[in-house]
């Protein structure tokens, strides 16, 4: 494929090796960049291992391009003797990959088999999983890599766990890793299963542990499923009524997550500050005082995309702050007014609240120009499909 851009300088042959030049560059990550590396654009929380797939969509298309060439070198279409044995030889060459992807597929299949075979024998697992389901709303803890999720490991070599199995049935966890694909979700490395303001935190309702295992003394038993036991744990629920204390300023991812960990325990006793994310020249804010004896939660309800309450605070103002990770796309209105949101410790959103009760509805509404992109990619499939005899042609397809 390579020998077959450089003969032909044809522009299709040119992109695919300079795409796979590129990749292969960006590949080769900070080893062989060094300080290079940084010019990229959110340099420090690049998982670099996977510019792969840029290097793999170059090298097939250079593959396919070099396959032709030979193909059409060798006249292939003269005759079936000639494409039979052009075809042969292009076997032989791609054989190495193709052995490459059996292997890999047998692996796969090897350990998808085993995993659910394992989960299959385990038949209290879809008992938890239908319990919890029935259950109002709130994350789930079955333990992260400590003794309590090693108490609870079911399938063999570690293919599954667990938390594993509530990602799949789409119930709400504090785990990883699929609770840390944002900035501040790493925190759930460090949760503290017996710190009961934590639980409340982020708002962790529910605890899935063998029925014979030590747990922390604030978990009371709900259910109990063969083997397992159900735990409820005291929360406040989806929203918080908060004191904010200052407002902080951080300038990099890592001043972010560190600076947010060590404030955890402060933000578990309500004691919230403001986030400055990157952080601009903003002053201190004066702090806001708590609602403590007069707040209520009449009703919520938490959905994917949406969360709809009735609370208030009869004492005066406050700041509510919904347990879910900020991110701009969260809009908040206040009896149907949009009103301001604000990234508080550690990551959540907040906003403000009017003296007595007030139906909340927040709702993440996804970025619009992914519509118009979708649109745009249909029209390019109908235009190349309709105009795609008039397209030049390579010459090694001529």
């Amino acid at each position: 494929g390579v020998g077959a851009a450089i003969r032909w300088r044809d522009r299709t042959a040119a992109l695919g090796l300079a795409l796979l030049a590129v990749w292969l560059v960006l590949w080769s990550g900070r080893t062989s960049l060094g300080a290079l590396a940084d010019l990229l654009p959110f340099s420090h929380g690049l998982h670099v291992h996977r510019f792969v797939g840029g290097v793999d969509v170059a090298a097939v298309l250079l593959i396919g391009i070099g396959a032709a060439a030979a193909w059409s070198f060798a006249r292939a279409a003269a005759s079936p003797r000639r494409a039979a044995i052009a075809g042969g030889v292009l076997l032989v060459l791609l054989m190495p990959a193709f052995l490459e992807r059996a292997d890999y597929y047998s692996w796969n299949t090897t350990w998808m088999t085993e995993t659910r075979d394992a989960i299959a024998r385990d038949t209290d697992v879809a008992g938890v999983v239908a319990a919890l389901d029935d259950l109002p709303p709130g994350r789930v803890y079955a333990g992260l890599n400590d003794d309590w999720q090693k108490a609870l490991d079911f399938v063999p070599f570690n293919s599954a766990r667990f938390p594993d199995v509530l990602n799949m049935a789409g119930l709400p966890r504090m785990a990883k890793p699929y609770a840390s694909l944002s900035l501040t979700g790493d925190l759930a490395f460090t949760f503290d299963v017996n710190d009961r303001a934590q639980w409340d935190l982020f708002n962790v309702r529910y605890a899935v542990a063998r029925t014979d295992q030590s747990v922390p003394s604030f978990l009371s038993p709900l259910r109990t499923v063969g083997k397992y036991t159900i735990y409820g744990a005291p929360t406040s629920g989806w929203t918080s009524f908060a004191q904010t204390v200052s407002t902080r300023t951080y300038a990099t991812d890592s001043d972010l997550f560190y600076g947010e960990r060590d404030a955890t325990p402060r933000a578990a006793g309500h004691a919230f500050a403001k986030l400055a994310y990157p952080a601009p020249a903003a002053p201190e804010s004066a702090a806001t005082p708590m609602c403590f004896d007069t707040r209520h939660v009449a009703y919520e309800r938490m959905q994917d995309d949406r969360y709809d309450a009735l609370l208030g605070c009869d004492s005066g103002p406050s700041l509510v702050v919904l347990k879910v990770t900020y991110h701009p796309n969260w809009h908040v209105t206040v009896d149907d007014a949009a009103v301001p949101t604000y990234l508080v410790t550690p990551g959540f959103i907040a906003f403000d609240v009017p003296p007595g009760m007030h139906f909340i509805t927040a709702r993440y509404v996804s970025t619009p120009i992914k519509t118009p992109l979708v649109a745009l990619g249909l029209f390019a499939v109908v235009g190349l499909i309709v105009f795609r005899r008039r397209l030049v042609r390579a010459p090694w397809t001529s």
